[in-house]
């Protein structure tokens, strides 16, 4: 089902612990039961699971500081309260969104619910041509990446600009967020 939202004109479901939109303490994601099963089959579903697990070895590696204080702050509210979930056993990441699509092209926004300074790895799928359509647009940055699908960025997605250029007709474009 289509759906409009401040980042553009696609589905984009998100599961996990989050905080913020007038909750007073951290709490699941609030989901509709189909949209739950779709969630769970995508956090259980090999190829995004080694995603997960391939981005968070990239974020210990190349910002090892700001992974453990994820880790260190993630585990602290999950040890405080059983009721909430991990998406991943080994992420430090809160929340993942899946950009349905199946075109999904972002409009201009900031994630500001997300951790101000921090990271925010975005992955690509689909089929399309990265030279033509769905690069990355980094607005105060002045940058226009190409972004082809099976490819990940890390952004400060609370604090840069995002968005992603238009896709030609009869191309498909996916995107998979994780963040905290």
């Amino acid at each position: 089902k289509m759906k409009v939202h401040r980042r553009g004109r696609f589905p984009a479901p998100s599961r996990g612990t989050g905080y913020g939109g007038g909750e007073k303490r951290p709490m699941n994601r609030s989901l509709t039961k189909s949209v739950r099963q779709f969630m769970d089959r995508m956090v259980q579903s090999p190829l995004v699971r080694r995603l997960s697990r391939w981005v968070n070895c990239l974020f210990a590696a190349h910002n090892p500081s700001m992974f453990s204080a994820y880790a260190s702050n993630l585990n602290a509210i999950l040890e405080r309260d059983a009721s909430l979930q991990r998406n991943f056993t080994n992420s430090v990441f809160a929340l993942i969104t899946v950009n349905v699509g199946p075109r999904t092209v972002t409009d201009p926004h900031r994630d500001r619910a997300n951790r101000a300074p921090g990271w925010c790895p975005v992955s690509a799928f689909g089929n399309f041509d990265p030279t033509q359509g769905g690069q990355m647009v980094l607005d105060e940055l002045k940058l226009i990446i190409d972004f082809p699908a099976g490819t990940t960025i890390f952004i400060p997605s609370a604090i840069v600009t995002h968005s992603n250029t238009a896709i030609a007709a009869g191309e498909t474009r996916y995107s998979l967020t994780q963040y905290t």
